[in-house]
């Protein structure tokens, strides 16, 4: 056994934590990126210039596949990325799909993806970048008005949320509205629907939707902590013509309806009204009571576009207990800047109602001729991926340590 004398290993344990902070100090290269996230994070830009993104997703393997939405000028599709050179950059590009969306998501060897009119099961290549066969067409017939789509995937099943294109469901516009009764677009927007895997060539129009009264659930994910669905619904809080914005976190049932267009949820009574595109006064209920009430409302003045609930173990305890909801711009608003918020879980895996920002620092503004999408995924490594739509970036998020101690990870 060697034994140390007090001199040496004193001076072994300078050298040690000279290299520990060294180690920590250049743990995190950000190269480009502005992204702030919480101390002991470290967020590097890997990827850029991809164009109008929609949703990511990462297979077991540490690729990252995103959605890329249409635009006048070009058609949009599906983009490959790969890091070969094990630097965390996606050095490795392929681009594949008939049409853009930002509906996507990858679920073992199998990427789903959602096109205006159809969703898609994509086998993935189990070497190369890319599809190893042709898309089988999940469904089909969904109505081609350009509104968002999420895709959540389950044991045989696909839940696909699609969006309205109208605020109020209004037969004219204006503050002053008047909404359609009944709402006709509820039939095949406004709603989530499940379908089979292997059934093939199903519509949505030939069955009911598994929830409706949800105008846009773009921010959609399965929590496996109670083994439910939850969204983030984007709608006009009194129900009349303004900006949507993100309001209420859903727990989706089946067979539920949240009410949009008919009724609003006012978050200070606790209560759906009646909206005053469809008579409603400011007071009045009326038939407002079948409908589902959302677990809380977000104070916040932007629009929820994906939402994780994070099931991995490199982050601290804090945020392994929680949910991200990416935040974007709303309509019209070109001076707030987007954000990826947290949202704590309690005992019973639901979110608490609080909230407390982890990422920001994205460019202020809108996307010319698409929607602005931030999009979440955890990685293979339980690394967290967040992007971008406006410049078409993607960021790699790791926990490297204690900022404050030099611990590093």
């Amino acid at each position: 056994m060697t034994i140390l004398t007090p001199v040496l290993a004193l001076a072994m344990l300078a050298l040690f934590s000279g290299a520990v902070a060294e180690h920590h100090e250049n743990a995190c290269d950000t190269g480009d990126s502005d992204l702030k996230v919480p101390d002991g994070f470290c967020a590097r830009l890997v990827a850029e210039g991809l164009g109008p993104l929609g949703h990511i997703g990462v297979t077991e393997h540490g690729d990252v596949y995103a959605a890329i939405q249409d635009t006048q000028e070009q058609t949009g599709g599906i983009a490959g990325l790969r890091d070969t050179s094990d630097d965390g950059r996606l050095d490795e590009q392929v681009r594949f799909g008939e049409r853009g969306g930002i509906g996507l998501t990858v679920r073992g060897r199998w990427l789903y993806f959602a096109e205006p009119q159809r969703i898609l099961r994509v086998p993935l290549h189990p070497e190369r970048l890319g599809p190893e066969d042709n898309p089988a067409v999940v469904a089909h017939g969904l109505p081609d008005t350009g509104a968002p789509r999420s895709l959540v995937v389950g044991d045989e099943v696909v839940l696909a949320s699609i969006a309205a294109t109208s605020r109020t469901c209004e037969t004219n516009g204006g503050d002053e509205a008047t909404g359609e009764d009944p709402c006709q677009e509820r039939d095949n927007a406004a709603g989530i629907w499940r379908f089979g895997i292997q059934e093939p060539g199903q519509n949505p129009s030939d069955r009911a939707p598994y929830a409706a009264g949800v105008r846009d659930a773009t921010a959609m994910a399965w929590n496996p902590r109670d083994g439910r669905l939850f969204a983030v619904d984007n709608t006009a809080g009194d129900g009349t013509a303004e900006a949507p914005r993100a309001r209420g976190v859903l727990r989706i049932d089946a067979n539920s309806d949240y009410g949009w267009p008919y009724c609003f949820f006012d978050a200070d009574r606790g209560e759906y009204l009646q909206a005053p595109a469809y008579g409603g006064d400011g007071d009045s209920n009326q038939g407002c009571s079948p409908f589902e009430k959302p677990l809380f409302e977000l104070p916040d003045d932007r629009v929820a576009t994906a939402l994780l609930f994070y099931r991995g173990h490199e982050f601290p305890e804090r945020y392994r207990k929680a949910a991200f909801v990416a935040l974007s711009n709303k309509e019209g608003d070109n001076a707030s800047s987007p954000r990826v918020a947290i949202l704590p879980l309690g005992d019973n895996g639901q979110p608490t109602g609080e909230q407390e920002t982890f990422a920001e620092g994205f460019s202020a503004g809108e996307v010319s001729d698409a929607r602005r999408i931030l999009g979440v995924a955890q990685g293979a490594g339980d690394e967290l991926y967040i992007s971008d739509s406006l410049e078409g970036r993607i960021w790699r998020v790791d926990y490297v340590g204690d900022a404050h101690t030099g611990a590093s990870k």
